[in-house]
C-alpha cells in the first residue's frame, strides 16, 4: 500500500497510510478513512451520489484499477507475494464471481445492483453463472472450492 499510495496521493481515491506491518503476527496499523466518511457501497445504495458524481468516482476507479494492474503486471516481486496467496484468491472469486447471480437477481442477502432490478430471463442467468464458475475454476484451480 505504501508503493502503490505514492502514485496517487491527493486523488479523488486514496490509500490509506500504513504506520506499521508485522508478517510475523499478521498485524497491520492503518490509518482508517476518518470521521463522518461513507464506505463505496453504502454511498452508491443509499442513493446518496448525484449521476455526476457517480461518473467521477467510476472514472477515477477505473483509472485507478488500471494503473495498479499496469503497475503489478511488470512488477516481478508483487506478482510472486500475491501468487501463492490460496486464501486470497478463493476470498477474490467469491466476492467477485461467486456472487454475481445473485447481485444481478438482487437476492434476499446480496443487495440489489440495479433498482428497478434487471429484466434477465433464466436463460441469461444461467450463461452468466458458468462464466462465473468458469472464471472461479482457472483462478483457484481445478481442485478448490470456493465457499
Amino acid at each position: 500500500m505504501r508503493v502503490v499510495g505514492d502514485w496517487i496521493q491527493g486523488g479523488v481515491i486514496n490509500v490509506p497510510q500504513v504506520h506499521m506491518f508485522d508478517e510475523e503476527r499478521h498485524v497491520i496499523i492503518m490509518d482508517d478513512t476518518g470521521e463522518g466518511s461513507i464506505p463505496l457501497k453504502a454511498l452508491m445504495t443509499e442513493g446518496k451520489v448525484t449521476l455526476a458524481l457517480a461518473r467521477k468516482i467510476g472514472s477515477v476507479l477505473g483509472i485507478f484499477l488500471g494503473g495498479l494492474h499496469k503497475w503489478g503486471k511488470g512488477n516481478e516481486e508483487a506478482c510472486k507475494a500475491v501468487r501463492g496467496n490460496e486464501q486470497g484468491k478463493k476470498m477474490s472469486a467469491w466476492a467477485f464471481y461467486g456472487r454475481l447471480k445473485e447481485t444481478l437477481m438482487g437476492a434476499e442477502d446480496v443487495p440489489m445492483l440495479s433498482d428497478p432490478p434487471l429484466a434477465l430471463e433464466e436463460k441469461d442467468l444461467e450463461v452468466v453463472d458458468s462464466v462465473a464458475q468458469e472464471t472461479i475454476q482457472k483462478i483457484v484451480g481445478e481442485n478448490n472450492q470456493v465457499s
